[in-house]
């Protein structure tokens, strides 16, 4: 038991030594076994490897249907890294690959991660320790590419709209400059504001359904044509 210390020699409660916690352990469930119980689970390492292999002797067929029904929903993408991973792994056990060492550390215990499943053979190698670090760094450039594409997707949509627009009408151009021209909390929007571009790219789309019910084509444009966008693409290839 700790000593107690007058308390006219506390200069203040910090000076107080706590007590070291106790170190509790927690036991098996398995009967007769006295083994550390897993983290965040109920069973040792060996009682559970043994109970996942009866679980799957007893319900052997449902789990091979139940990969076959969802190996047959695979889209492409998924099918393609199925198939590298299960490359890579025929490839090391018949022992014509041979693992790494991890990028970050240069330690001997990896794990292949494929960047892509047609150079399967490329599979960067990591530890355990470091592989969230490796697939953080691929979430974020997938995310970057996402975006990029969007962006590229946003402009490309914008020439196209900008340039439909200055076909139509001055009075059909002049009433959508004018939706455009609405800002939040009524505020008037200039021409050149990113939130008018916007703007006048989303009363185009929301306009062309009701223009294709009653189209405008000008003079020398077939009958067949019946949107802005294939009147700017006959221009263009003129």
């Amino acid at each position: 038991m700790m000593p107690l210390r007058p308390l006219d020699e506390l200069d203040d409660l910090e000076d107080i030594e706590l007590p070291k916690p106790l170190s509790l352990r927690r036991v098996c469930s398995t009967k007769a076994c006295r083994g550390t119980a897993r983290p965040g689970g109920r069973h040792c390492l060996a009682c559970h490897a043994r109970a996942v292999r009866r679980y799957r002797d007893r319900h052997a067929q449902q789990l091979t249907t139940s990969r076959r029904d969802g190996a047959a929903l695979r889209d492409e993408a998924t099918r393609a890294a199925d198939s590298a991973r299960a490359k890579l792994a025929m490839a090391l056990r018949r022992g014509t690959m041979r693992r790494g060492l991890c990028q970050i550390c240069g330690t001997t215990d990896v794990m292949g991660i494929i960047e892509e499943p047609q150079r399967w053979r490329d599979a960067v190698w990591v530890c355990r320790e470091h592989r969230d670090v490796q697939l953080e760094r691929r979430r974020e450039d997938a995310a970057q590419h996402t975006a990029n594409a969007k962006q590229t997707a946003w402009y490309d949509e914008r020439t196209r709209v900008l340039a439909a627009i200055e076909l139509l009408p001055p009075e059909e151009r002049a009433r959508l400059e004018a939706l455009a021209e609405r800002g939040p909390a009524g505020m008037r929007l200039s021409p050149g504001a990113p939130l008018y571009v916007m703007n006048l790219v989303r009363a185009y789309k929301a306009w062309c359904p009701l223009r294709d019910a009653r189209p405008w084509r000008p003079r020398g444009v077939p009958d067949s044509i019946r949107t802005i966008e294939n009147l700017v693409v006959l221009t263009r290839d003129s």
